[in-house]
């Protein structure tokens, strides 16, 4: 896709100390700390923003806040739910305030037919006004629903990038062109991704990344509820982790 180039960094959604409510300054610390660390684009509210315990209302706010931050990088808004009308909402929400394009996975609950989940993806794309990138974290595009996709205008295929041992839930990792985008990028220090993927694909990408956050010293908060922390023990990991990136 044209405009859409480099490492990509899905960004947590940070909230208040109580969970109430989403933390405008941490958000933009978090942006700013990516900026000076050479990140290319952002992808606002993924599963690593944790867009499954966020509210449509909050996913916006988030979005207007990355954008406000992003110094004229682009944006992806990722606007997966159960349902056309409200995937479409988000989409055009995005497309009005200058995002680049739209994620979109399909319908991550319940049995759809190819055709159903095509006309998903096409609607979106046809009444947004946005270019939309279809992922498929959880396997569910087959050849033939892939053909159908890929004939619909705006719609571009993404391709996953498989993490080591990788649980069956979602993932942010995915390519499209020279892009990629990964929750690894988030802690990225001198450039290597390489050395939390175990820990991502054994944990969720929120938990893992607000820990590491918090041992860069850049507190983003805990998951909102019923999410935990890591425990401790992968908290040193990630501490030794960062600390050898920073020292060398």
């Amino acid at each position: 896709m044209e405009g859409i180039a480099g490492l990509f960094a899905p960004l947590v959604t940070p909230f208040t100390d109580d969970g109430s409510t989403v933390s405008d300054v941490r958000l933009s610390r978090q942006i700013r700390h990516l900026i000076e660390n050479g990140i290319a684009g952002f992808v606002s509210t993924s599963d690593t923003g944790e867009f499954l315990a966020t509210s449509f209302a909050e996913r916006k706010t988030v979005l207007e806040i990355v954008l406000r931050e992003a110094q004229g990088r682009p944006v992806l808004a990722h606007v997966s739910t159960m349902s056309t009308s409200s995937s479409l909402d988000l989409a055009q929400h995005a497309a009005r305030h200058g995002a680049r394009a739209a994620v979109l996975m399909p319908p991550y609950y319940g049995r759809y037919s190819d055709d159903e989940v095509a006309r998903f993806f096409e609607a979106v794309a046809s009444y947004s006004n946005i270019a939309v990138i279809a992922v498929d974290p959880l396997n569910r595009v087959n050849p033939e629903l892939k053909d159908l996709l890929g004939s619909i205008p705006m719609v571009h295929i993404a391709e996953p990038v498989p993490q080591p041992n990788q649980h069956p839930t979602y993932s942010d990792s995915f390519r499209l062109d020279s892009m990629v985008t990964t929750p690894a990028a988030l802690l990225m220090q001198q450039g290597d991704l390489t050395k939390i993927d175990a820990l991502l694909a054994e944990y969720s990408g929120k938990r893992v990344c607000k820990a590491g956050f918090e041992v860069l010293e850049l507190e983003m908060g805990s998951p909102r509820a019923p999410a935990m922390p890591v425990p401790f023990e992968i908290m040193v990991q990630l501490r030794e982790m960062l600390k050898s990136d920073q020292d060398s």
